[in-house]
């Protein structure tokens, strides 16, 4: 009994056109709905969710990170850029939502386009704290999957992804909906 949860980023950065009318976020939408089709094709359940990280207008306060739970691959084809993101913070919110779900085996796949960054979030301890938020789910048995797309990512990869049980950065989006069909093949 294997449950998954498919957290992708949609901060502003992934709104970038890639030399054509494809965005960033219309090749994360592919390859996590290939990553979702695989999965549940093999009778494992699976979860979209979406995150980012903004201003709340109504508190006025920053660094607002909001989870979007996604009934549907239909749903999930509609999401648009937006903000930032924080991506420890997301990751937590994502335990919290798995920690209600009773299964076997639970696992949190991230997908994001780079290093994490919001306002009061960047930098060494924006990577520490994702590190940090991977390394609680490990502790609590959730295993960490995270596929990141940047070509600059050799100076914080490996102290972000640490604690994963399994993770890859690519140096160009195109490669994404590959990568995951290959790790489908090894983890499905």
């Amino acid at each position: 009994d294997s449950y998954w949860l498919i957290l992708v980023d949609i901060s502003g950065s992934t709104g970038c056109n890639l030399g054509s009318e494809e965005r960033v976020i219309d090749v994360e939408k592919i390859a996590a709905g290939l990553l979702y089709q695989g999965l549940t094709d093999i009778g494992d359940r699976v979860e979209l969710y979406a995150f980012s990280t903004g201003a709340d207008w109504h508190t006025k306060t920053s660094d607002d990170t909001k989870l979007y739970h996604l009934d549907s691959l239909e749903n999930f084809g509609a999401l648009e850029p937006e903000a930032a993101n924080a991506d420890g913070v997301a990751i937590r919110g994502s335990i919290v939502e798995l920690n209600k779900i009773h299964a076997k085996e639970k696992n949190l796949v991230v997908i994001s386009d780079g290093r994490p960054a919001a306002s009061n979030y960047y930098g060494d301890p924006a990577i520490a704290d994702t590190a940090m938020a991977f390394q609680e789910a490990e502790v609590q048995g959730i295993r960490t999957l995270y596929f990141n797309i940047d070509n600059q990512a050799a100076d914080y990869f490996p102290q972000l992804t640490r604690p994963c049980t399994y993770a890859v950065s690519l140096p160009s989006v195109q490669k994404l909906p590959h990568s995951v069909m290959d790790f489908v093949t090894l983890f499905g």
